[in-house]
């Protein structure tokens, strides 16, 4: 079962920091959720506080795989909520398989099997159609224009895939003030909790202080 090996994260020049990371174990599986909140960004408090109010509710209820996968998607559909939006990534996991998902621009990354998920964003769109290489996503202008997302007036919903567990695999969680500060190919290279510090501590320390929240963890299967 994964277990939160190194959590980073850094304000950036935000006035708010609205990146959250919640890790709920119900005694049989756990739920790592990766959220970065935007929209009405001065709410306090904002939308993903009220998701963090929720998961933890799942916190040692025993629940399966199955069961916690279904309470994830009622949380998320719920309409009585603070104000704010967030994307999102979510991995369910127990002694056999990983379940995940995401909505918008928060990613999960298997670097070992050089696997990440695909963004819900107008330039990933663009890529999609072949209107622009895939290695210029990070720097395309309809980045942060997101086609899917969590909150109050959002009618998206998760999709989950499967992955089969792997002992001692190494998973990252990270938002996108996180992940477009480098290529996919450096972050496959990032498999232990010092070259994750390092690779943080290095962009933090630019004379170019990041603008964005930037929120980063390492997952790894014990």
């Amino acid at each position: 079962m994964l277990q939160n090996s190194l959590y980073l994260c850094h304000q950036g020049q935000r006035d708010e920091q609205l990146d959250r990371f919640f890790f709920i174990n119900t005694g049989v599986c756990s739920v790592s959720v990766m959220a970065d909140g935007f929209s009405h960004c001065h709410a306090s408090p904002h939308y993903v506080d009220w998701l963090g109010e929720q998961l933890y509710t799942l916190e040692n209820t025993g629940s399966c795989c199955n069961e916690l996968c279904g309470e994830v998607l009622r949380i998320l559909s719920c309409n009585d909520c603070y104000p704010g939006k967030a994307s999102i990534a979510v991995i369910v996991s127990d002694q056999e398989k990983y379940r995940y998902a995401t909505l918008g621009d928060t990613r999960i990354y298997w670097p070992l099997h050089s696997f990440r998920t695909t963004d819900h964003s107008l330039a990933q769109r663009c890529i999609d159609r072949g209107k622009c290489p895939a290695e210029k996503l990070r720097d395309h202008p309809l980045r942060n224009r997101l086609t899917q997302f969590v909150g109050a007036d959002s009618r998206h919903t998760l999709t989950w895939s499967e992955r089969e567990r792997t002992y001692h695999d190494a998973i990252i969680m990270c938002t996108d003030g996180f992940w477009s500060h480098f290529d996919d190919g450096f972050i496959h290279e990032i498999q232990t909790e010092a070259s994750l510090h390092n690779a943080f501590r290095g962009m933090i320390n630019k004379k170019a202080v990041p603008e964005d929240n930037v929120s980063v963890v390492l997952l790894r299967d014990l």
